[in-house]
């Protein structure tokens, strides 16, 4: 098995991170007028909201992968046990022997740790990306997960996932908005590989997750497949709906151009 270190699935966005890169399918030159920009302060005080927020126990990060309760399964809708069935089924579809897991949004890595005793999941091409401390994390697990937020790193687009898991409302954690981290989890995926996405953190609360999906389903980027919340990558956006998807004019955006 090649095992390869979590570091080396991304590159580093040093100073003030260009989301575009993030995002776009070749990671091409665009030109410094049309880039969209992040001033870093702003990274450093939504980090800080949000580390405050972990503090306060709004967001518990322990949460086992099976089983119902606060679970992955059960914020996926998903059955115990059924996580499990769709890795096998995407196994079999795919006629791949293991694949390749981003848990992007880890927690603790209970569940991380529970996946990568799956089978048929790659462990040595497989990574946990969080921004909570190791030292909480089972020991096995640690040499697989990545301190790091999503908007200062850019996935490699020849290292890109078999399946990438955004549950529990990690998305919405992400600085621009939910949005932004769907693409994020988009251009970490291979093409033909599986996203399972959950916007909201309770189970139940569907509207939010309909209405965000539907924008990536009505483009032909992603179909639904196997149960809802799970959605096969069919390619990945081209830059202009990018944009059009980000826009530039948000009141919530904190982009700059130049």
């Amino acid at each position: 098995m090649e095992i390869i270190s979590p570091e080396n699935f991304f590159d580093t966005i040093d100073g003030v991170a260009d989301p575009l890169p993030l995002f776009h399918a070749d990671n091409c030159n665009i030109p410094d007028a049309e880039r969209l920009r992040i001033h870093p302060g702003k990274i450093e005080k939504i980090i800080a909201k949000i580390g405050e927020e972990l503090k306060m126990g709004e967001y518990y990060l322990g949460r086992p992968l099976t089983g119902r309760g606060r679970t992955y399964e059960s914020n996926l809708n998903l059955c115990k046990g059924q996580f499990r069935d769709i890795v096998e089924m995407h196994c079999a579809d795919t006629k791949k022997s293991a694949i390749s897991v981003l848990d992007s949004g880890c927690g603790d890595a209970v569940a991380f740790e529970e996946i990568l005793n799956i089978p048929c999941i790659d462990v040595g091409k497989s990574v946990g990306l969080t921004i909570h401390s190791k030292n909480f994390m089972p020991v096995d697990v640690q040499s697989r997960v990545l301190k790091q937020n999503c908007v200062t790193i850019a996935p490699k687009t020849d290292r890109r996932f078999d399946l990438v898991l955004s549950v529990l409302g990690t998305a919405t954690y992400h600085p621009f908005d939910e949005k932004a981290g769907i693409l994020q989890s988009i251009n970490s995926t291979a093409i033909g590989g599986i996203l399972m996405i959950r916007i909201s953190d309770y189970p139940g609360v569907d509207d939010a997750d309909k209405k965000t999906t539907a924008i990536f389903r009505d483009l032909g980027i992603i179909e639904p497949c196997y149960t809802p919340y799970v959605y096969r990558l069919v390619r990945h956006p081209t830059l202009e709906e990018i944009k059009k998807i980000l826009g530039t004019k948000n009141q919530r955006s904190i982009f700059f151009e130049g």
